[in-house]
């Protein structure tokens, strides 16, 4: 190929400029060498970054989509840890409550004028609850709250459940002042299809420092809301009044958040299980996360009460007591302090007095319908005494100059 062949090869097709090895015709080989061309190896680039860009800007411009982008994440959505069990556990029987109330047109809210779920949350009360018995086939439902929550307009009461926006009518069966307790019951057709459950109630007595405690309420007025913390501190005393009412209850006291409408929600452990009535908080700029719960143990005995058609009556304990010491015990793996009991004075003419019981006995435990309960607190039968009734007959196991013996009381009238 001589120079004038070489230059009719048009650019378009003689585009590489690499050195090949050609055989040639004739008795000597030589390298032909295709030639470079600096200019138009540029102008291919050109476009080719031309081509490329108005590619990339397409694909950033397209809206993307789970086909065209697939994200992968290392975390898990799923949480499994104690308190989120728990916590799905107990939502299952929370309520949301609100009081009173009239909607745009200035008319009450009542069992025939019942608000909507946003209604009622701008109610003229608002707090919480917990299903304490249950009857889906029937549509019924027991309910515990605080008293302070509905004493403002008991005939103007209304519960949404957790799996439910349609609040429902609730009648309030009884209230404590005293112990700021109030039962209610509701009976409706939503009940039956619900997926609420009635709660798993725990003995309050094997409450301890250091265990879970979450509460399931209603704060802000916002709805269902959870919130965890521990149990600070057993057997704390509280002063409180609301309304024309003042109580002092011995409490559960925990660092829970705790804020306006978590009143008588439910207070749990970590296992899901009722420990618990949200009742008050510490209010102070100095104090942060100071909450009370009364024991469910009080709260449920109460609510017995109530169920049996007695208002607010109790069997009176008949002796006065106080902590003599304590022991170390240990329950379900949890270490318990244990105090001593001992009776310091019988009031003459009691059921206890009746009955034998006397000045210096420790006190063990005591049991009446099938039922046992150590002294684990001076509030032990207190917790209990609203769920005793005429004719019941109180066990107590003593130790009396180091002598165990057992002392049966038969009460003979109850208290209000």
């Amino acid at each position: 190929m001589d120079e004038r062949e070489r230059k009719k090869i048009p650019y378009d097709a003689a585009p590489i400029t690499r050195e090949y090895n050609v055989p040639m015709q004739g008795k000597n080989d030589k390298k032909l060498q295709i030639g470079s061309l600096p200019a138009f190896v540029i102008a291919i680039l050109v476009v080719f970054n031309i081509i490329l860009g108005a590619v990339l800007i397409n694909f950033v411009n397209k809206p993307q989509n789970n086909n065209v982008v697939n994200l992968t994440y290392n975390v898990s959505p799923t949480e499994t840890s104690e308190v989120v069990v728990a916590a799905s556990k107990a939502k299952l029987s929370a309520v949301v409550i609100g009081v009173g109330g009239s909607n745009s047109s200035g008319v009450a809210y009542s069992s025939t004028n019942v608000p909507t779920y946003n209604q009622l949350l701008s109610t003229d009360s608002r707090g919480a609850g917990v299903i304490i018995g249950l009857n889906k086939s029937a549509g019924e439902a027991y309910i515990l709250t605080c008293d302070h929550v509905v004493y403002r307009a008991p005939n103007a009461v209304f519960v949404c459940l957790y799996d439910s926006y349609t609040p429902m009518y609730a009648t309030v069966i009884g209230e404590s002042n005293k112990n700021d307790i109030a039962l209610l019951k509701v009976k409706s057709d939503i009940i039956k299809t619900a997926s609420c459950t009635a709660a798993s109630v725990a003995n309050s007595a094997y409450v301890t420092e250091g265990d879970t405690a979450i509460a399931v309420g209603n704060p802000q007025s916002n709805g269902f809301s959870v919130t965890s913390g521990v149990v600070s501190r057993l057997n704390t005393m509280v002063s409180a009044s609301y309304g024309s009412y003042s109580i002092k209850i011995s409490t559960i006291q925990v660092d829970t958040a705790i804020n306006s409408g978590n009143s008588g929600g439910g207070l749990f452990d970590g296992n899901g299980n009722l420990i618990g009535i949200v009742e008050s908080k510490t209010n102070s700029a100095s104090i942060d996360n100071v909450a009370y719960a009364v024991p469910i143990n009080r709260a449920m005995s109460i609510a017995l009460n109530f169920i049996d058609g007695r208002h607010e009556a109790y069997a009176k304990a008949g002796y006065s007591v106080a902590i003599s010491g304590s022991t170390i015990n240990e329950h379900e793996g949890k270490i318990l302090r244990i105090p001593t009991i001992v009776v310091t004075s019988v009031q003459s003419g009691s059921d206890a007095a009746n009955a034998g019981i006397e000045v210096g006995d420790r006190l063990v435990s005591f049991s009446y319908n099938n039922k046992t309960v150590e002294f684990t607190s001076e509030y032990s039968y207190e917790d209990e005494k609203y769920s005793i009734n005429i004719g019941d007959t109180v066990s107590y196991k003593i130790i009396r100059n180091g002598s165990e013996m057992i002392i049966n009381v038969v009460v003979t009238e109850l208290y209000s």
